[in-house]
């Protein structure tokens, strides 16, 4: 017990005799906290200010597609565009490049049937 506390005496001795070792050790994890703060506050203000832009295509119409783009728009984060009627990949990429959008999604004409049979078979494993 006398070793530790020598120890401690001598390491506390040598911490108040080396005063720019001492306002390192306290000043760096301080603006170390300041700058990866304001750092990460700008990144999350870029993302929460502008909206991805995202143009969708629905050809199959029936429910659990228009759920699937009504959870997009819950999000907060995308500005959907929707392209009624059916269209092609070359349509698709022309009103991207009109529109500058990001991403595309092409909701294909059997979306809701593959996804109630997915469903059903998940179901169906538990």
């Amino acid at each position: 017990m006398y070793k530790l506390w020598v120890s401690i005496k001598k390491d506390f001795r040598i911490l108040t005799r080396d005063r720019v070792g001492l306002i390192l050790l306290f000043a760096m994890p301080i603006l170390l906290v300041i700058v990866i703060t304001s750092v990460q506050n700008s990144t999350f203000e870029l993302v929460n200010d502008n909206k991805i832009a995202v143009l969708v295509s629905n050809k199959d119409g029936e429910p659990p597609s228009m759920q699937l783009i009504g959870g997009l728009q819950k999000l907060g984060m995308f500005q959907i565009t929707q392209i009624n009627g059916p269209s092609g990949n070359e349509e698709v990429k022309a009103r991207m490049r009109a529109t500058n959008a990001l991403v595309a999604i092409v909701i294909p004409k059997n979306f809701s049937a593959q996804v109630m049979a997915k469903a059903k078979y998940v179901a169906s494993k538990s």
